[in-house]
């Protein structure tokens, strides 16, 4: 970070450059990650007495820093420093302000920002879509999650890892892993887009057609997301994908069956 600092200063002395937004943008982005938020508000302060072009990109990372290091009303006067400039957020930006409000528990400030965002003809992104389930499942409001799921899909918006990661794993904490299966969105969906679960296309249809058992070693994707759900004793969903794996004849050890036993036992896991 010092380093960074140096070579900035240094950079403002070279005969015929300018730091310009991107520039300062960076700056304040080393020093607010670093939890440096007087000498980020200095670069930011530096920035505008330069003449600098604020935009939204800038106070969104300000405003992103801010709240970070606890300072959520100055987060919020600064959102509406942005607006009252004539400066326009765009859809990073309102997701990330929603983002703010919602981790805060200013609900309903950020379902008004939410609304704004929508009448200003910004549209959604995925990002959007994940803060909002993120702030659903929170609240144990699972099934609305999941509608939101489904209605991000029917916009035409694939979800990515990080929306998938918190059905699975998020749902399966507080018991809602089921309603995933009764919604019809099946392990195969979700495991293709999360890391943890990934299981190649090509293994998966072979799975899916083979009539022989398959080894111990090809399983350990399901296995996976059955720890994931013993951890969390969701017996259901547990019951669940054990039919899914047996139907694609997929082989348990005794020690993950032992395992599930003790789980079913009342045994922590």
């Amino acid at each position: 970070m010092e380093k960074a600092w140096l070579f900035f200063n240094w950079a403002s002395r070279i005969k015929g450059f300018k730091h310009d937004q991107f520039t300062y943008t960076t700056m304040l982005n080393i020093f607010g990650e670093a939890g440096r938020i007087s000498s980020m508000k200095h670069v930011f302060n530096h920035m505008q007495e330069k003449g600098i072009r604020v935009d939204s990109v800038t106070y969104t990372s300000m405003m992103h820093w801010l709240s970070s290091s606890g300072n959520v009303d100055e987060a919020i006067a600064l959102w509406d420093e942005m607006k009252s400039k004539g400066c326009f957020p765009t859809v990073v930006s309102y997701t990330a302000f929603i983002k703010i409000l919602f981790d805060n528990h200013k609900v309903k400030e950020a379902t008004a920002v939410y609304k704004e965002m929508i009448h200003s003809g910004s549209v959604p992104n995925c990002y959007t879509y994940t803060v909002l389930m993120d702030h659903l499942i929170a609240s144990g409001k699972c099934k609305d999650a999941l509608e939101i799921f489904e209605k991000m899909q029917e916009a035409g918006v694939q979800p990515d890892k990080a929306a998938c990661n918190i059905l699975v794993e998020k749902c399966s904490k507080v018991g809602a892993m089921e309603a995933l299966k009764i919604a019809g969105e099946s392990n195969t969906l979700l495991r293709q887009v999360n890391p943890h679960f990934y299981l190649d296309c090509s293994f998966r249809k072979k799975a899916n057609d083979s009539n022989t058992v398959i080894a111990d070693n090809s399983a350990s994707i399901d296995k996976e997301l059955l720890y994931v759900l013993l951890k969390n004793n969701n017996l259901v969903a547990i019951d669940h994908l054990l039919q899914g794996m047996m139907d694609k004849k997929i082989s348990l050890d005794n020690k993950f069956i032992s395992t599930i036993i003790e789980c079913n036992n009342g045994n922590k896991y």
